[in-house]
């Protein structure tokens, strides 16, 4: 049992490897796989949201009061749900 630590691939797969395992492909086949996700329009009203009240729960060093992160998003997610 030489093989005992070793998976059985499909013919798919293996193609895909051997095309990953050639020299200068590798970029090519990593940029098309990722794709750049695009914001939603909730998402960007949080993250604006976010950055105004995030101020009053941080500290003047920059870090977060007690509990500041979880009510700045708490506070910014009341707010983008409301606003359109």
């Amino acid at each position: 049992m030489a093989n005992a630590g070793t998976l059985p691939i499909s013919q798919e797969q293996a193609k895909v490897l051997d095309r990953l395992g050639t020299q200068g492909t590798e970029m090519l086949a990593v940029e098309a796989v990722k794709a750049k996700r695009k914001a939603s329009p909730y998402a960007k009203r949080y993250g604006r949201a976010f950055k105004k009240v995030a101020k009053k729960y941080q500290k003047k060093s920059g870090g977060w009061m007690k509990n500041g992160f979880k009510r700045a998003q708490r506070e910014a997610h009341k707010i983008a749900r409301k606003g359109k």
